[in-house]
């Protein structure tokens, strides 16, 4: 009877849950591909390709748990959104959203959705940004960063689309967007991985390190 009691009281296995959320249209899905080494998600060149939060098991662990990279819809109009989630009332900010802007703007209702669901389920937030923009020009990353402080999650940041530049101009660029997300605190790391150009196996040698889905 005492085995059996303490089977029941031995944890569940718990999925490790990270999420790909970013602006729209800067790969998201193609780094989904690169880490996952197959074919999911849609890619094309126009904004809101992804509209559903969709899940992916990267690794399997003996427990029965996984660590799992989510596709998420596209950060659209990163300030109004930030404006939406810095709402005073609960009840203001659930009006706006599930009755003005799930009607007339879908993009920011997604937005807004994604936050939430952010909040509720992730575990790490892995950010995408383009190497082909200067910081200076990427005005929507610090409402979207905002957006994920918000949500309260470790955020790690990709550096991604630098194998379209000369090797000189990725370095520059890499050391630009880093010198710029450090005022962030939200963001715990900033690495530098183009899911364009890397083979797949590259890609979750880096990402992986020494995770593990039982930790």
């Amino acid at each position: 009877m005492n085995e059996l009691l303490a089977l029941d009281q031995v944890a569940p296995a718990k999925d490790i849950n990270v999420f790909v959320a970013a602006h729209t249209n800067v790969g998201k899905t193609a780094l989904l591909r690169t880490l996952l080494g197959r074919d999911v998600g849609a890619i094309e060149d126009r904004p809101d390709v992804t509209t559903a939060t969709t899940s992916y098991e990267l690794v399997a662990g003996t427990d029965g748990s996984a660590l799992l990279l989510w596709d998420t819809p596209g950060f659209g109009d990163s300030f109004r959104l930030a404006r939406r989630l810095g709402l005073r009332y609960k009840w203001q900010a659930w009006l706006m959203r599930e009755v003005l802007d799930r009607r007339r703007n879908p993009p920011l209702w997604r937005g807004q959705r994604l936050a939430l669901d952010l909040r509720a389920r992730a575990d790490v937030v892995l950010y995408p940004v383009s190497l082909l923009e200067r910081p200076i020009d990427a005005i929507y990353v610090a409402p979207e960063l905002e957006v994920l402080g918000w949500a309260g999650k470790p955020v790690l940041v990709i550096l991604n689309q630098g194998g379209q530049l000369s090797n000189g101009d990725a370095a520059a660029r890499v050391a630009e967007w880093r010198s710029a997300l450090a005022t962030h605190p939200v963001v715990q790391s900033v690495f530098d991985l183009d899911a364009f150009t890397r083979c797949w196996l590259q890609g979750v040698d880096a990402f992986r390190g020494n995770w593990s889905p039982a930790a």
